[in-house]
């Protein structure tokens, strides 16, 4: 942190220039991109040490302690949302197929079976979203749907691989929230948006660009999947830390991710996990 008075503080203004500002960016991403896609599952424990000056967030993980056992840091390169989301679905789906159920997954076969339909059915072309959607299928089909938690991870540190699959849940997202507009977003949205192409285009469609609440609530309600987001952001009132669930209300939470201002964490509960 830079500290001074309004003179220094001024100097400081005048001195950091364009080409200062695209070099500290620069670094940034440098830093950002060296980081795994998604990191090892690891203690809460960390986390509360990582934050331990932040009084706020500090409190916050004191509460969430008792309730949620570890996590794993997904790479904040605007797509931590959808990548920690498919990643998560699909360690959840392992798991209850390495139980001896598949009924979860069968469903979910179907949906993304039936996807490239329903996006050309809001304007998307095959030619352009074709190999997003056979890749998707095929990642869930029994042939290639991972046998382990290690090949499971393996395909996911492939960065190519696992964009795959991040841009087909922003394409479903989009596809959702297209479906639905006019009944469901157009008058929650704000913003200078003509249309809901306008607005996917903008805030969904882009890898870069950071999910919002409305997308969660898309790609959650046309998966049929319901999630809780738990919310690090120092607002908790008491011993409170903020969640909410998204998704449908009949059934139960399946992942638990955790958020902090810009940026999602896949977290694991004691009740689940």
């Amino acid at each position: 942190e830079i500290k001074g008075d309004s003179k220094d503080d001024s100097l400081l203004s005048n001195n950091y220039t364009a080409a200062d500002r695209l070099r500290q960016q620069e670094e940034i991403e440098e830093i950002i991109n060296k980081r795994p896609l998604v990191g090892v599952k690891e203690g809460l424990e960390s986390l509360v040490e990582e934050l331990r000056d932040n009084e706020a967030f500090s409190k916050n993980l004191r509460n969430m302690v008792p309730k949620y056992t570890s996590l794993r840091r997904i790479r904040g390169d605007g797509s931590c949302f959808f990548r920690g989301f498919i990643f998560r679905l699909m360690e959840h789906l392992l798991a209850r197929k390495l139980e001896g159920s598949e009924e979860e997954l069968d469903r979910l076969r179907n949906v993304f079976a039936n996807s490239l339909v329903y996006l050309q059915e809001v304007g998307y072309t095959a030619a352009t979203i074709d190999h997003f959607c056979e890749y998707a299928q095929d990642a869930l089909s029994e042939a290639n749907f991972p046998k382990s938690q290690s090949q499971l991870e393996k395909l996911f540190a492939d960065p190519v691989e696992s964009m795959y699959l991040v841009w087909f849940c922003r394409l479903l997202c989009a596809g959702y929230i297209k479906h639905n507009w006019t009944e469901r977003f157009q008058y929650f949205v704000t913003g200078e948006y003509t249309s809901a192409e306008d607005y996917c285009s903008k805030e969904v469609e882009p890898t870069s660009v950071e999910c919002g609440q409305i997308q969660i609530i898309s790609l959650c309600e046309h998966l049929g999947v319901r999630i809780s987001v738990v919310y690090l952001d120092g607002n908790g009132t008491g011993d409170e830390t903020l969640a909410y669930s998204f998704g449908p209300e009949n059934r139960s939470v399946t992942m638990h991710l955790l958020y902090r201002p810009g940026h999602y964490d896949v977290i694991y509960s004691n009740e689940t996990e």
